[in-house]
């Protein structure tokens, strides 16, 4: 019983390690996929020639050939939108309408990736006018001979989350009624859910869970756990989890599985190791039961033939006793350690006693021979009772 459940317990920690695993590198591709698309436009020089070009005479052919490359990029690429912004952060260009300032997640990538001089992938986050989550790969530009410190601009390549990074996390490799995977960060002292869940819906980037709550998987990858653990999930239900880091980013994945799918196939054998274990009990006691009462039927039948033998051989003393001529008195005797009576006291006598005494039998019984025969004890007679009491065989005298 409980070495089947260690083994399933074993068997699904190692297949939740083997898909985390497998999330973890399909993530870290993906995300080097938008960092090696942001580096190939800053080191196309015909491309920052014509950005250069657009920068000082944005005619209709110049921005056209931005755009053609840009929806390029959009159709092979699959990216939500793209835009082209000058070295201030202002948006310059878009392939689609874009009102207002950049995103603040986007504006400190911007500057970030100015500063060292390299592609910067932003966190998700959510944009206005019911943009869906997305995260941005921002692609700083500078001049040809790469001497001036000012940037021409910035390429920003945005990733609609919902288009590929959702349905990665959310795939499952074979069916399951419970098994997710999840990715969350810190967020102060909370821990934020990056993608909707499969019990719970709108959750992305919405749902959060206070660090205070030890027992919840996600906390304790915020926590410094990783690895293979047990808790409560989101939902309050028992799971098995296992937490990994996907590094060069804030994020954290979690694959789960509920307690109770992983034994449900366990609780059924151990329901009918339970059940068998049950009826061997049970006809164990049946048949100790049998053997036990066999045994005490045998045991009363012995003891009722040994009374009825005891009452016949009761009433034949009984009578014998009741109706011998001589006298008969039974005394209680007591020896001394030197095997002299000290003590003897009357327990019975027949008829013929009272007719040789002239004394009831009423009056003599649990009654000292002494009390009733004064001065007795010195009658030589009287050792002969130690020595019949001493040696179990009869004296005439």
């Amino acid at each position: 019983y409980l070495s089947q459940e260690r083994l399933l317990r074993q068997s699904a920690e190692d297949e939740l390690q083997t898909i985390a695993k497998l999330k973890v590198d399909q993530v870290l591709a993906w995300r080097s996929e938008q960092v090696a698309d942001s580096a190939a436009l800053m080191g196309n020089p015909f491309f920052i020639e014509g950005v250069a070009r657009w920068m000082t005479s944005p005619t209709a052919e110049n921005t056209q050939a931005i755009l053609k490359l840009f929806r390029l990029l959009q159709t092979h690429h699959h990216y939500y939108n793209v835009l082209l912004t000058d070295a201030g952060g202002q948006v310059r260009l878009s392939l689609s309408s874009h009102p207002g300032p950049l995103h603040a997640e986007v504006a400190q990538a911007l500057a970030l990736a100015v500063r060292e001089r390299q592609p910067v992938l932003t966190d998700l986050h959510v944009g206005a006018d019911g943009q869906p989550p997305h995260l941005s790969a921002v692609a700083p530009l500078f001049a040809l001979n790469g001497e001036t410190t000012e940037p021409l601009g910035a390429v920003i390549l945005q990733i609609n989350a919902q288009q590929f990074l959702y349905p990665l996390i959310q795939s499952w490799p074979k069916p399951s009624p419970s098994a997710e995977t999840l990715l969350v960060r810190r967020d102060g002292e909370d821990v934020l859910f990056l993608n909707d869940l499969r019990h719970q819906k709108s959750t992305a980037l919405a749902l959060r869970i206070p660090l205070s709550r030890e027992e919840v998987p996600a906390v304790m990858a915020m926590l410094g756990q990783e690895g293979a653990v047990r808790g409560k999930d989101y939902r309050g239900v028992d799971v098995v989890a296992v937490l990994k880091a996907i590094p060069d980013s804030p994020w954290f994945m979690v694959a789960k599985m509920d307690t109770e799918e992983i034994f449900a196939a366990w609780r059924s054998r151990a329901t009918l190791i339970l059940a068998l274990i049950g009826l061997l009990m049970t006809t164990i006691a049946a048949v100790v039961g049998w053997v036990w009462q066999g045994n005490g039927k045998a045991h009363y039948q012995a003891l009722a033939r040994a009374a009825a033998s005891l009452r016949a051989s009761d009433e034949r003393f009984q009578g014998l006793f009741e109706n011998a001529i001589n006298g008969i008195a039974v005394h209680e005797i007591v020896l001394d350690e030197q095997g002299r009576p000290v003590n003897y006291v009357f327990l019975a006598a027949n008829p013929a006693f009272e007719t040789h005494t002239g004394l009831r039998v009423t009056e003599v019984v649990e009654k000292r021979v002494t009390a009733v025969f004064p001065g007795i004890e010195q009658a030589p007679f009287i050792e002969i009772y130690g020595k019949v009491a001493l040696t179990g065989q009869p004296i005439r005298f």
